[in-house]
C-alpha cells in the first residue's frame, strides 16, 4: 500500500517554491519571427554583419551584471536572440541562453543605455520611454484592478523613477549632447496600463501614440527645431505636423 511521507511544512513550502517555473512562456516564436522577418527583407540577423550600430541591453540572470549586446564580446550573436533575451521578464518569459550564460531584460539593472550611445559618438539622442505608470488621484484604484495590474504598475514605477534619475545624471555628464525624450501622455498610459497583448487595443495604441508624438512635436516645436537644426535637418512646421496628425489612416497601413 502507498504511504504518505511526512514532510515538514517548511520543506513542503520550499519544494513548492522551487517547482514554480522561471517563466510561463519561452519566447521562441518571437525569436523565430524576427529571424524570418529579417531574412524576408534581406537583413542579416547578426550584429557583426549589419552596417548600423545596434545595442540591446540585457542582464545576466545569475550575476546580475548589465551587458550590452551588440558590443564586444557580444557582437557575434543573432540579433533575434538578443531581442528575445531583452524581452525576458520572469516569471512571464524564461531567461534566454546565449553561449553558456542566461540573460533577462536589461531594465532589471539599467533603465536606459544612454551612456552606450553617447560613448559611441551620438550627439543627438532620441529616447522612447514607454514605461510610464498610470497616475490617478482616486484612492485604491490599483487595488481594485487586482494583483496583475498592481505588479505592472510597480514595475513601471521602478523603471520610470530610475530612468529619470539616470537621465538627469547623464544630461549633466554630457552637456554637449542633445536628448529628445518621448513618453506616453495620460491617454496612452491608460491604454497601456493593462495587458498590451490584447489584440483589440493594439491598433488604438498605435494611433494614439502617433497622434501624441506629433502633438508633442507641435507643442514643443521651438525647443525641438532648435535642437534638430544643429545637426543639419529641419523639423516640419507646426501646420505640417497638424496635417500629418489628421491623416493617420492615410499614412499608416491598417492592421489586419
Amino acid at each position: 500500500s502507498l504511504r504518505m511521507r511526512k514532510v515538514k511544512p517548511s520543506q513542503w513550502l520550499e519544494n513548492t517554491l522551487e517547482s514554480i517555473p522561471t517563466g510561463f512562456f519561452k519566447g521562441e516564436r518571437l525569436e523565430s519571427y524576427l529571424h524570418d522577418l529579417f531574412a524576408e527583407h534581406g537583413i542579416s540577423d547578426r550584429f557583426d554583419e549589419v552596417e548600423t550600430n545596434l545595442f540591446i541591453g540585457a542582464t545576466d540572470h545569475d550575476t546580475f551584471d548589465h551587458v550590452t549586446l551588440g558590443k564586444a564580446p557580444f557582437d557575434n550573436i543573432p540579433i533575434s536572440a538578443a531581442v528575445r533575451a531583452s524581452c525576458s521578464i520572469p516569471p512571464l518569459f524564461t531567461p534566454k541562453a546565449i553561449g553558456d550564460r542566461y540573460y533577462i531584460d536589461g531594465q532589471v539593472t539599467k533603465s536606459c543605455n544612454l551612456e552606450s550611445v553617447v560613448e559611441d559618438g551620438a550627439c543627438l539622442v532620441f529616447v522612447i520611454d514607454p514605461m510610464k505608470p498610470l497616475r490617478v488621484n482616486t484612492a485604491g484604484n490599483s487595488d481594485i484592478k487586482g494583483g496583475y495590474f498592481s505588479v505592472l504598475q510597480m514595475i513601471k514605477g521602478l523603471v520610470s523613477t530610475r530612468f529619470e534619475t539616470n537621465f538627469r545624471a547623464v544630461s549633466e555628464q554630457y552637456p554637449d549632447v542633445d536628448f529628445m525624450v518621448f513618453q506616453p501622455d495620460e491617454e496612452c498610459a491608460r491604454m497601456m496600463s493593462g495587458s498590451p497583448l490584447k489584440p483589440r487595443i493594439r491598433p488604438q495604441m498605435i494611433e494614439v501614440a502617433f497622434q501624441n508624438t506629433l502633438r508633442r512635436l507641435r507643442e514643443r516645436h521651438k525647443v525641438y527645431s532648435a535642437k534638430t537644426v544643429r545637426y543639419g535637418f529641419d523639423l516640419k512646421s507646426v501646420e505640417e505636423l497638424r496635417k500629418l496628425e489628421g491623416n493617420y489612416h492615410k499614412i499608416i497601413k491598417p492592421i489586419d
